[in-house]
């Protein structure tokens, strides 16, 4: 943890085990999925401390004790965890896209558009795509489109993983 780039957590973690992990690698770059409305209260103690956060606009109410109704609230809610301290805050929107900051503006990338087969992994699958986008150090709308791709795979596939995920696939569908 104290020599990588970048670590991804989830909320399934114990607040302990989140708590430990944050405050002893404070130089580490934490990116955060808050998983539920439940279990993403357990990093609010640590929202300070955290490079990008990735909930859902229902777990950002949780996290913020904020009713979030239009692209208003979206932009008071990423300026306030800007404000907090993270770096590449992004609030998912479902079949919306994934509303982020750019020079202090709220900016939407619309999801892929795409038949769905399964919807189990594509969350999963995002937050990998833009963990890897993170890793080579793209603009986080280069990452989230890279998760939105990796999503819409995903989507695309009976299994919970598709074996035609590879990252080529992901850069030849951008």
């Amino acid at each position: 943890i104290k020599n990588a780039s970048l670590v991804v957590l989830d909320t399934n973690l114990e607040e302990s085990v989140l708590d430990y992990i944050v405050n002893s690698f404070s130089e580490t770059r934490f990116l955060v999925d808050t998983v539920s409305t439940t279990k993403a209260t357990k990093i609010i103690p640590l929202l300070s401390k955290l490079f990008c956060i990735k909930p859902n606009k229902a777990e950002a109410e949780v996290l913020l004790g904020m009713d979030i109704k239009d692209n208003l609230d979206i932009l008071s809610a990423l300026q306030l965890f800007n404000k907090l301290g993270i770096i590449q805050p992004m609030i998912t929107l479902g079949k919306k896209g994934v509303a982020y900051l750019e020079d202090g503006k709220l900016l939407i990338i619309p999801a892929s558009t795409t038949t769905i087969v399964n919807a189990n992994g594509a969350g999963d699958a995002f937050t990998a795509g833009i963990t890897y986008g993170f890793y080579h150090d793209k603009l986080i709308s280069e990452a989230i489109k890279i998760g939105n791709t990796a999503a819409k795979i995903a989507l695309e596939s009976e299994k919970t993983v598709n074996p035609n995920m590879t990252i080529y696939s992901i850069l030849k569908m951008l």
